[in-house]
């Protein structure tokens, strides 16, 4: 995220409102704050900040008249934990709409549509050096702040666009010397070149060689040029952009006959009219290996890379076997056609979900995914498999009846599930009834049909009565009134969003940042919760991992495949 403070803006020592206790911190709406300094910027800043493996980096810089930059950070300021302390930060300074706030502390602004947040409701208070040794807080969400993130190619991080206002280039294609200049801000006058005695088209391009060749801040500049301009494939240009080649000192100069030959041969192999797409208009140029590194950063999958994540065949506790067009249809358009319960719109909500709670990187995308596959079903249900029988049993109301029947006919399922705890038949009997009603309790089930209405629901199942409440408290929407408790089985942006809530409020990116082997996986289980399946996460994780990190080679595994477009 980036943020543009204009000069003159107020910086305070803390955000207003804050109190100090009696161990001397300060604190606001229980959130504690370092203390700063009081004062206003005197030049426009650029603010820089991030995150890494739980904790907010940021850089600032002071903005001169003439553009030039001043790092104001010697080294990016840490501030410990802060992103894996985001929830309970939004939870305290957002009441309203935690939801929001959330997004306001992770990108500056509310990004959901409609949001709910607005006006003083959004303050935002950063630490940000506004001067060398001079840190304050700001509000950014005022107006006369604008906020940018690398989607924005912002300007002062090197991007520059070239049209037809700032261009160097002449209607020919060629690259006039002096108009480069200008636009670089020549960056090296020491070792500007002598260009009076350059006459020719090819003296001028050796002349303007030599000047990039030699020059590293010139050519860190144009690795930033994004160039609006006609593509030398598209033939609908081409007498006026060779047309000087037929003038004096041009390679074609009174030689028309071998100027029409090479036209007729450019054509040839010109390859525009066969691309479908509209011939005669100007395209955008980056810099090849400058647009691909920027490009990295972005983590959001489109459909086909997602239909990668689910393998085509797995154990049988995982995915089992599953053909491209069914991950495909499951990503897309749910499960419904297949008997499952899961909405259509997933891989667009997963990528949302994943910008939102800063599921960046591969790691945690897999160990995120490792979970969500294992409790959905590979994505065939977004909603626990049960009858309303099974969930009166599970959630609401369980009796002695209940218990020696199980105890007779389900033995090894109560004992796989954790309920048996070695108990012999009459004690299981005596105390199950009443650790179920205990747990009811707890979760706020306490009105009848509630084990149905509150079963598992969304990518990482939400549960009991209590849990949709926390969820509806945390989006300011209603969860618990019927029918709504089912918009998180329906509706993918609920499922999905609804997983990263869960997962940031229980904090598991921070197991999950430590590292990839089955430990890891198994502590993310701990966190989420769930009697059993620790094998089929381990595994989902394994394939996941592998195939975001684009790893060549796939870890061998018995009956794991890898999924495969038909």
């Amino acid at each position: 995220m980036y943020y543009m403070i204009p000069a003159g803006q107020q910086f305070y020592a803390l955000p207003p409102g804050t109190i100090t206790d009696a161990h001397h911190k300060h604190k606001l709406k229980g959130i504690e704050f370092a203390s700063g300094q009081t004062d206003t910027n005197t030049l426009p800043l650029v603010v820089e900040t991030f995150f890494s493996k739980g904790a907010k980096y940021t850089n600032a810089w002071s903005v001169a008249a003439d553009g030039s930059r001043t790092l104001l950070t010697d080294q990016p300021v840490v501030e410990a934990d802060y992103e894996y302390e985001l929830y309970r930060r939004a939870t305290a300074l957002y009441n309203t709409c935690p939801s929001d706030g959330y997004e306001m502390l992770r990108f500056g602004r509310v990004l959901s549509a409609p949001a709910t947040l607005s006006d003083d409701a959004c303050a935002t208070w950063v630490q940000v050096t506004f001067a060398p040794g001079k840190p304050g807080y700001i509000d950014i969400n005022t107006a006369a702040i604008k906020k940018l993130s690398d989607a924005d190619f912002p300007s002062f991080m090197g991007w520059q666009k070239l049209g037809d206002g700032n261009t160097p280039f002449g209607s020919d294609g060629l690259c006039d010397f002096d108009a480069l200049k200008k636009i670089v801000g020549d960056a090296a006058d020491s070792e500007k070149p002598t260009v009076s005695t350059a006459t020719t088209e090819v003296q001028k391009a050796g002349v303007l060689s030599d000047y990039v060749k030699g020059n590293d801040g010139v050519r860190q500049a144009l690795r930033g040029f994004i160039c609006n301009a006609p593509s030398e494939w598209d033939s609908t240009n081409n007498e006026t952009r060779y047309a000087k080649l037929l003038d004096e000192g041009g390679f074609y100069h009174g030689n028309d006959e071998g100027y029409n030959k090479f036209l007729t041969y450019l054509k040839e192999i010109q390859f525009w009219d066969v691309t479908g797409l509209p011939a005669g208009q100007k395209l955008w140029f980056f810099h090849p290996l400058a647009f691909i590194r920027h490009f990295r950063k972005c983590d959001w999958l489109n459909l086909n890379e997602q239909t990668q994540l689910l393998p085509r065949r797995s154990m049988p506790d995982a995915g089992g076997v599953i053909s491209w067009t069914l991950s495909n249809t499951r990503f897309s358009q749910g499960a419904s056609h297949e008997g499952g319960s899961s909405p259509s719109g997933l891989y667009l909500a997963l990528n949302r979900m994943n910008q939102k709670y800063s599921f960046s990187g591969s790691l945690r995308k897999a160990h995120f995914l490792g979970q969500v596959f294992k409790e959905t079903g590979a994505l065939r249900s977004t909603v626990e498999n049960g009858d309303a029988e099974y969930f009166r049993k599970m959630y609401e109301n369980y009796t002695a009846s209940d218990a020696a029947y199980d105890f007779d006919h389900k033995h090894e399922w109560i004992k796989r599930l954790g309920f048996l705890k070695n108990r012999d038949r009459a004690t299981y009997i005596a105390q199950r009834p009443g650790e179920v009603h205990s747990k009811a309790v707890a979760g706020g089930n306490i009105q009848p049909g509630d084990g149905l209405r509150f079963c598992g629901r969304g990518l990482i199942h939400l549960t009991w009565r209590i849990g949709y409440y926390g969820y509806g408290k945390y989006r300011a929407k209603d969860y618990t009134t019927d029918p709504n408790s089912t918009i998180i089985q329906s509706d993918a942006e609920a499922a999905a969003d609804s997983a990263g809530y869960f997962w940031v409020k229980t904090r598991i990116n921070k197991k999950a940042d430590h590292g990839s082997s089955n430990d890891d996986v198994k502590a993310c289980f701990g966190l989420v919760g769930g009697a059993d399946g620790l094998a089929a996460r381990q595994q989902f994780f394994r394939y996941a991992y592998f195939i975001l990190n684009d790893v060549p080679t796939m870890p061998v595994e018995n009956g794991l495949a890898r999924q495969t477009e038909e």
